[in-house]
């Protein structure tokens, strides 16, 4: 990263480089509330209205139309939830802004790779700072911010930490990513420091789906540039320590157990009947209240041809998938385009958003997208430069 106060970073470029900073390393705190909605206004929202301005202002020569993709979202939301809202269905309107948000973000990030602001300091310092926050939260020392307000040292919900982040789902996933991020800045050179703290993180988040995803991205990565022994060895030691304290392990053990234990014969039984199939898997809450928004969304989707085709728009601000936040709120043709989208992504990208993205709605969180689109860039970057001769 380019020294803050070298005479040569010009203003655009210092204020560029702390709103970056501001979106990765502050936590979520509302200063301004908004009506049913967890979350308010932050201090990265408002300065992100700053920075659009400056933009403006200062870079009218430099600003081209980039990311087709977000501009294309954009528009088609607005269309579809207009259709929706003609149907009567419940339409979020506020996403439309996260998504303006989201094309700001990504001119910040675009300028901040290109002109060297952000190097891989910065993405192992969020692993390491995250997993002191993370072991003091689960050790009751610290509390810490979700996005409805802050949580006292000891909260129960802070025994799966949060972090930096507002929500453990959160924090796994953006570790993931940085840690993606600082593969690719030192070109798979691996820190096993940052290793075993990135580990930490998503492990003792609980998070079912990244820990999948977590160690099959590690494996993928390392399996024929570290020997067999070093890989195994820091999976299991990492998953060893992690079943010796009371943590997420033992009981999802437990209820892998039971269901792997229940009768077929009970499954075929209860047909398409959710609630039964539920009863009878004993699925926790959590995954109760994903079965309960998915099948709302199904509903509306298949209502009628035209929702089918286009999507019935955000309907839920929080879909608890990524997977079928495209295919309801953008319906076939938003499956299509994902899937033409996928042509241009590495492995590692894919393996990444269908994971993770299988039970988690990841791009409702600005701090998930803010390390997606680094890593998308820096990937995009790293290919040119390894094309040219």
């Amino acid at each position: 990263m380019k020294n803050f106060f070298c005479s040569r970073l010009n203003f655009f470029y210092r204020i560029t480089l702390i709103y970056i900073l501001c979106l990765l390393f502050l936590p979520k705190i509302s200063l301004i509330e908004l009506l049913n909605y967890r979350q308010g206004i932050r201090f990265e929202n408002i300065f992100g209205l700053f920075y659009c301005v400056i933009l403006l202002f200062t870079q009218q020569k430099e600003i081209k139309i980039k990311f087709n993709l977000l501009w294309c979202i954009f528009f088609y939301l607005i269309l579809v939830n207009i259709y929706s809202t003609i149907l009567a269905f419940d339409v979020e309107w506020i996403i439309n802004l996260r998504v303006l948000e989201y094309i700001i973000i990504c001119y910040a990030i675009y300028y901040s790779i290109t002109n060297g602001l952000i190097g891989p300091t910065v993405f192992s310092s969020y692993i390491y700072i995250n997993f002191i926050l993370s072991l003091l939260q689960y050790f009751r020392i610290i509390g810490g911010f979700a996005s409805f307000g802050f949580l006292e040292a000891g909260h129960g919900w802070l025994q799966r930490p949060y972090g930096l982040t507002g929500g453990p789902w959160e924090l796994s996933a953006t570790v993931i990513l940085a840690y993606l991020c600082y593969a690719k800045l030192t070109q798979i050179k691996i820190n096993t420091l940052a290793t075993l703290c990135a580990a930490f993180c998503v492990f003792i988040a609980g998070t079912r789906a990244n820990i999948i995803a977590f160690v099959m991205i590690f494996i993928y990565l390392n399996y024929n540039k570290l020997s067999i022994k070093l890989v195994l060895y820091l999976l299991v030691t990492t998953f060893c320590f992690f079943l010796s304290i009371e943590t997420y392990f033992p009981d999802a053990l437990m209820r892998a157990y039971q269901i792997f234990n229940i009768s077929l014969i009970d499954l075929f039984n209860a047909g398409i009947n959710i609630p039964k199939i539920i009863e009878i898997l004993g699925i926790d809450p959590s995954l109760k209240e994903r079965f309960r928004v998915w099948t709302n969304a199904y509903l509306l989707w298949t209502s009628n041809p035209i929702s089918f085709f286009f999507g019935i728009g955000w309907h839920n601000l929080y879909m608890e998938s990524f997977i079928f936040r495209i295919l309801f709120s953008f319906g076939i043709i938003g499956v299509l385009t994902f899937l033409y989208y996928c042509l241009s992504l590495d492995f590692v990208t894919i393996l990444f958003l269908l994971v993770c993205g299988l039970t988690l709605d990841l791009f409702v969180s600005a701090k998930i997208f803010c390390f997606f689109a680094f890593y998308l860039i820096i990937s995009k970057n790293h290919s040119r430069k390894s094309a040219s001769p």
